[in-house]
């Protein structure tokens, strides 16, 4: 998962909040992060499964867009801390080969965001604060090395969108034909010292099949997940752990052998410390969209 600046935002209550990467569901009070196009009510019928698998043509290229929404409370010395947080990316995907399967290089060609908290009032980060790719070697499996993340200015290094995007965008797929009900896992872990502080998670996501559905006309097949992540992160001295789930699902394009979109919504409670004051108890809800252009 995705959000480190916990720590950040309860050691530093008299500096401005850190970005989050993350989103909250609009049923829990929290904005939306962007649109989906709409799942038709048709399902296809069943047929044989084949054995899904990522293909991507070198020199072919992919835009994909990236929007999360989070809402954070925690009880601050100050008082009850409400924070709601949105970050939109745009990336440009470019495909070559790769004796692995094809490399993508998700290069950060926009980014927006905004942190509202109820203390500390409203901040913005524009494109200028993000710079570089999403690097990835993809298998037909799904990803095999993450081998760069974007470069990140000091007002953005404890947003941790692009930690473990390429996992998202290339999520695991099983090395065999699945029917509708069989599931797969895998363990997603990343580490970090961006931004002066340190972080790291695990997430262990389990994946199922579900039905085809009809999104624009196309054929997709939905991928279930269900996940549980822990977290970890310092900075100076503050301190925050958390554990908790991700649900949603992911909507594979097999023409297209790449993800066309997803939805994954979390839900996280830990604690937060700072100095020798006592811990305080840390919400997060939040919500994450992914889907292809073209």
């Amino acid at each position: 998962m995705r959000t480190r600046g916990f720590v950040a935002m309860t050691a530093a209550l008299v500096a401005p909040a850190p970005l989050l990467s993350g989103g909250a569901a609009s049923d829990r009070g929290l904005p939306e992060a962007g649109a989906l196009p709409e799942i038709a009510p048709a399902v296809v019928p069943s047929a044989d499964q084949e054995p899904l698998a990522y293909t991507s043509a070198p020199g072919s290229a992919a835009t994909y867009r990236v929007a999360d929404s989070m809402r954070l409370a925690m009880m601050s010395p100050r008082g009850p801390m409400d924070l709601t947080n949105i970050g939109r990316a745009t990336l440009t995907v470019s495909f070559e080969a790769d004796p692995a399967g094809f490399r993508a290089t998700a290069e950060v060609t926009d980014f927006n965001g905004s942190a509202h908290s109820s203390q500390m009032g409203t901040r913005t980060i524009g494109s200028d604060a993000v710079g570089g790719a999403v690097v990835a070697v993809v298998g037909p499996a799904g990803l095999v090395e993450l081998v760069d993340k974007p470069d990140l200015s000091p007002e953005m290094g404890q947003y941790t969108l692009f930690e473990a995007l390429g996992h998202d965008l290339f999520p695991r797929l099983p090395e065999r034909a699945v029917a509708a009900g069989e599931s797969w896992t895998d363990t997603v872990t990343w580490s970090s010292t961006a931004g002066g502080g340190r972080s790291s998670s695990t997430r262990i996501r389990t994946f199922t099949l579900g039905e085809q559905v009809v999104v624009d006309g196309r054929s997709l097949q939905t991928i279930v997940l269900s996940a549980t992540v822990e977290y970890s992160s310092g900075m100076g001295q503050g301190q925050t752990r958390y554990e908790g789930t991700q649900t949603g699902n992911y909507f594979w394009d097999a023409e297209a052998g790449l993800l066309r979109s997803a939805e994954l919504v979390s839900e996280f409670k830990g604690e937060a410390k700072v100095g020798r004051a006592p811990p305080t108890t840390v919400t997060v809800n939040a919500l994450q969209r992914i889907w292809r252009e073209n």
